[in-house]
């Protein structure tokens, strides 16, 4: 496992396991923190997405991932 994809791996179970700690699951499908019985419909959702597969260069072989995560409110703000 590259040291990309390795890292990618370790915040998403960081991030999932802050949220289930939380009870809080998203009941949209699509998301990484999907649980169709939350109990908590309104909780934020963690997505991820590839953007770009990289063929050549110094990239060759990663992938370029989008990460979305959505919540209930407009002043909410994700800060690392």
């Amino acid at each position: 496992m590259n040291q990309l994809t390795h890292s990618l791996a370790i915040m998403m179970v960081m991030a999932l396991t802050g949220l289930s700690g939380l009870g809080q699951s998203c009941i949209d499908p699509v998301a990484c923190n999907y649980n169709p019985d939350a109990a908590t419909p309104d909780a934020v959702c963690l997505e991820i997405l590839p953007l770009i597969t990289h063929d050549s260069g110094e990239l060759a072989g990663m992938t370029t991932w989008r990460v979305y995560f959505r919540t209930t409110d407009p002043a909410d703000f994700v800060t690392a």
